[in-house]
């Protein structure tokens, strides 16, 4: 019997830190995450582009995982101290004492493409071990490092033998595939175990355990196979986190470069797995907008995987990434004419990701990430000719989408209803959005109002078609369709601790150029329609907006990512275009925080004239409706509310950019319709995510007389209904984060688990 193969995973422990860094992905074997399949035939590998995605782990950044690697590690098993982890027989324990060296080393090469690792871990077995000796048979194994190890908790001496830990030595080489697989492929050396002795080893049982403890021989075999099984331990932890899965057994779902799956793991003809480290896969719409709209049978190939340079200079790690994305629907799918494939500049490698400051600031950071605007290029191809993002919106998903407030815009719509209905619309691009890169900046107004000045993804669609739909006699028909171009300033702020929450600029000027169509079921003029709009589907546009959820960053095990900047920068310091979508981080402890705790109340509201409100036409020249706050935030050290920031949302609409004001004076063109609203406020210590309150304060607000709506849902191809898909939770998944998180996913992946 062997009883160390069953505890390979003990040893993985020691290692993870460093290897959660250096080759951890958001999936094992390059597929995997909510709404992700594998790719019939593969990802083309002529679609790849090399550098697309870059990331850096910088000296500071791998100092902060060394530093506590027992916190590190603590939440991978159960153990009966922090620090300490227990399976079965076995507990290793990195928790460092006075005097003891340090329990986790990351060393760099320099040009050397290699990462080389140093533990050192208490070992110890409280109940025995059943291993076979050679001539004594089945004995029992005890291991405990700490026995008779000399000076408490180790000898001064580092060159005394009698130490209380082992010391593991691991050299991780990052190598480049050849062509034309060209994937950055994670080797291990061969693994060193030093300061073993025969003190630590015990065997008894039988008589022959007892004549067999102490012999050399005896150790020189528990020795030999305790790094056997260490070095094929970390091995099988290797393949497990980067060889590439074949779940439905067929090599067709490994593409170009293996020819088997074997046990679920594809094979290269040279009996080597083959490796991916990162992201693969289709995404499928019917997955992605599980809530939104679910009746979206487009699909996404993407292709994210680390390829192409692999460098541990400057004492950090850099990682560069293959990056593509495709349309993987079918041409029913599109909701529009076919596309060209957009002809992208090359990705070169950016000094911002390769040092251990930024150049333009020389501001440290632990972690950073680079997305390459070609990628955005990719996606507004691959998700318009793919039919990804055809989307149709029910009134399940905006409650404001009904007849009645249609009608404001087409008062012969009611007559099509006795009662008020349910209304869809369906977003139907006729070319891929245009996607342009900006440094994502947030403006004070000197009164605490913070607002989007500059987008961080400023989203166009050219001749978007836009069709209503109106359930009559509980069947939907078209009522008309609107032609518009449609803008989308989209930021992305901090909001909770590991938390990314994408923000809305002003949608006033959201639709222009607008042409009406297909109008021939009502009696307005079209161009009547046109005019009036704007503002109809602004009512919509918050609401909609909702459905940019917040994108959960990874933990690596106790430490957290602190986001400090995510912006657009050059490849080179000091270039004028903005070539990648850049976040910066630092790693920090994760502890817990006491939250504030949010107040609010209403102040003051506004009622525009009756007249008014029921002419959509004077909107832009009435005074607006409006909600007035007094917020507050008690506990979390603030006392009265001092040194706090706030955000808010009306009838479930997107988050308010972090704003410091206590009074803010809240207008949203939802506020024209009468009835019941919903204003939700949240807050926190200024720019400290880690004590958000994670319940908002609801305040429910009556404006005019209560709409008294009522809607019953017909289901349709495109509309919500049951059994129409599932929705994963941005708050672990970043994918179901609508289109945006798609782009961030290939920001994501490599650090994501």
């Amino acid at each position: 019997m062997n009883a160390f193969s069953s505890r390979r995973k003990t040893t993985y422990l020691i290692v993870g830190a460093a290897l959660a860094v250096a080759i951890n992905s958001s999936c094992s074997g390059g597929c995997g995450g909510c709404g992700l399949e594998p790719i019939p035939g593969g990802f083309p590998s002529e679609e790849r582009a090399p550098n697309a995605v870059q990331v850096r782990v910088s000296q500071s950044g791998l100092a902060a995982i060394t530093n506590n690697p027992a916190a590190l590690i603590s939440g991978l098993g159960t153990g009966p101290a922090p620090g300490v982890v227990q399976f079965d027989a076995i507990q290793i324990d990195l928790n460092r004492a006075t005097n003891d060296a340090p329990r986790l080393v990351l060393a760099p090469q320099q040009g050397a493409s290699r990462l080389d690792v140093t533990m050192r871990a208490r070992l110890s077995t409280p109940t025995p071990m059943k291993v076979d000796v050679p001539l004594a048979g089945e004995c029992d194994l005890t291991i405990d490092t700490t026995e008779n190890c000399g000076a408490v908790p180790n000898p001064p001496n580092p060159n005394d033998g009698n130490h209380c830990d082992i010391k593991v030595d691991v050299p991780i080489s990052f190598v480049q595939e050849p062509n034309p697989i060209l994937t950055t492929r994670v080797n291990i050396g061969d693994v060193a175990i030093t300061q073993l002795t025969q003190d630590d080893i015990e065997l008894s049982g039988s008589f022959g355990c007892q004549i067999a403890n102490g012999g050399v021989d005896a150790f020189d075999f528990i020795f030999d196979l305790l790094i056997d099984q260490m070095r094929g331990a970390i091995q099988e932890q290797i393949q497990g986190q980067t060889c590439k899965a074949c779940p439905g057994g067929t090599a067709d779902e490994c593409g170009p470069f293996a020819n088997a799956c074997t046990e679920n793991v594809c094979m290269k003809p040279n009996d080597e797995c083959l490796q991916e480290l990162g992201l693969a896969g289709r995404a499928r719409g019917t997955a992605i907008f599980g809530a939104l709209s679910p009746g979206t049978t487009g699909a996404l190939d993407m292709y994210e995987v680390a390829g192409g340079y692999a460098t541990t200079n400057s004492n950090g790690i850099a990682l560069g990434m293959l990056g593509g994305m495709v349309p993987g629907g079918t041409a029913r799918d599109r909701c529009g004419p076919p596309a060209t494939a957009p002809t992208n500049p090359p990705a070169l490698i950016s000094q911002f990701f390769q040092g251990n400051t930024r150049p333009d600031n020389d501001d440290p950071f632990d972690v950073a990430f680079g997305v390459h605007k070609s990628q955005l290029a990719d996606f507004a191809y691959a998700g318009y000719d793919g039919g990804l993002l055809c989307l149709t919106i029910s009134n399940a998903t905006v409650s404001q989408l009904t007849t009645d407030t249609i009608s404001l815009l087409s008062r012969s719509l009611g007559n099509l209803n006795e009662n008020n209905s349910p209304v869809a619309v369906g977003l139907r691009p006729q070319s891929p959005p245009t996607i342009v890169l900006g440094k994502n900046v947030f403006t004070d107004d000197g009164q605490g109002n913070v607002t989007l000045t500059e987008p961080l993804l400023d989203i166009t669609f050219t001749g978007m078609e836009i069709d209503f739909f109106a359930s009559v006699d509980d069947q939907y028909i078209r009522v008309f369709t609107v032609v518009a171009d449609v803008h989308f300033p989209i930021g992305l702020q901090v909001t909770g601790m590991g938390e990314l929450q994408p923000v809305i600029g002003s949608p006033d000027d959201a639709f222009t150029n607008l042409s009406v169509k297909n109008s021939e079921a009502l009696t307005e003029a079209p161009e009547e329609i046109a005019e009036l709009f704007p503002s109809i589907l602004g009512l919509a546009l918050p609401q909609l907006s909702g459905g940019l959820s917040p994108i959960a960053l990874p933990d690596l095990g106790g430490l957290q990512l602190s986001v400090s900047d995510i912006t657009a920068v050059p490849t080179t310091p000091g270039g004028t275009e903005s070539d990648f979508l850049a976040i910066f981080a630092n790693l920090v402890v994760a502890t817990a925080q006491k939250p504030v705790h949010t107040t609010a109340v209403v102040a003051d509201i506004y009622h525009p004239p009756a007249a008014d409100a029921r002419a959509p036409s004077r909107w832009k020249q009435a005074r607006q409706p409006s909600v007035t706050l007094a917020l507050g935030a008690e506990n979390g050290g603030l006392g009265d509310g001092r040194d706090a920031q706030y955000s808010w949302r009306i009838d479930g609409g997107t988050w308010s950019a972090w704003s410091t004001n206590p009074n803010p004076k809240l207008t949203s063109k939802v506020f024209w319709l009468p009835g019941t609203h919903t204003i939700e406020v949240r807050a926190r210590q200024t720019n400290r995510p880690e004590t958000i309150d994670l319940t908002p304060t609801t305040l429910v607000v009556e404006l005019g007389a209560n709409s008294g709506i009522e809607s019953r849902i017909t289901p349709f191809h495109g509309s919500p209904g049951e059994g129409a898909g599932c929705n994963c939770e941005a708050s672990n998944d970043p994918i179901s984060a609508m289109p945006f998180a798609l782009i961030m996913l290939g920001l994501m992946v490599p650090f994501r688990r």
